[in-house]
């Protein structure tokens, strides 16, 4: 999805270019999208409280680049996103700021979810499994045995046996 969004990027304020790479709707009013910018160095994320009519761009990170990037919430309030780069991040003022997470690693297509507000996963085809028992506030970091685990699409493995 193509958007313009206006971004602080070093202290200004800036008219972007952007895309949308994930969304998530941790209730039917509100949502998050997960974006980066086509002009500039950043990754940001927006909130709707109008069930997506409308949407207002949050706290960006700048430095973050690039694609595939990926966006959960637990509530209205706390969420998490990891960039293509690896790097995990998490709010719990509904997007306004966002703090690094340590104890994380991956890399390439991240996604994450959560079964509940406490047990939460992000994987990647390309790295390490990400796992957390604490609604996130310690992650802890499997890497695959083999070449043949990498590449493995889980979130796909699990929607197919859900559905049957």
């Amino acid at each position: 999805l193509d958007c313009e969004a206006q971004i602080e990027i070093q202290g200004l304020m800036r008219n972007v270019k952007c895309g949308i790479d994930s969304f998530h709707f941790p209730s039917d009013r509100v949502g998050y999208a997960l974006g980066y910018s086509y002009d500039a160095t950043a990754v940001y994320v927006a909130r709707t409280e109008d069930g997506g009519g409308g949407r207002k761009v949050g706290a960006g990170l700048p430095g973050e680049t690039r694609r595939e990037g990926h966006v959960f919430f637990t509530d209205e309030n706390t969420g998490f996103i990891r960039v293509q780069s690896g790097k995990f991040f998490a709010t719990s003022d509904g997007g306004k700021t966002w703090r690094g997470l340590t104890g994380t690693d991956g890399n390439g297509r991240p996604e994450i979810k959560f079964a509940d507000r406490e047990v939460g996963w992000s994987v990647s085809p390309y790295g390490p499994f990400n796992y957390t028992f604490d609604g996130g506030r310690r992650w802890a970091v499997r890497v695959p045995d083999s070449d043949q685990q990498r590449g493995v699409d889980l979130f796909s493995a699990l929607d197919h046996q859900q559905r049957r």
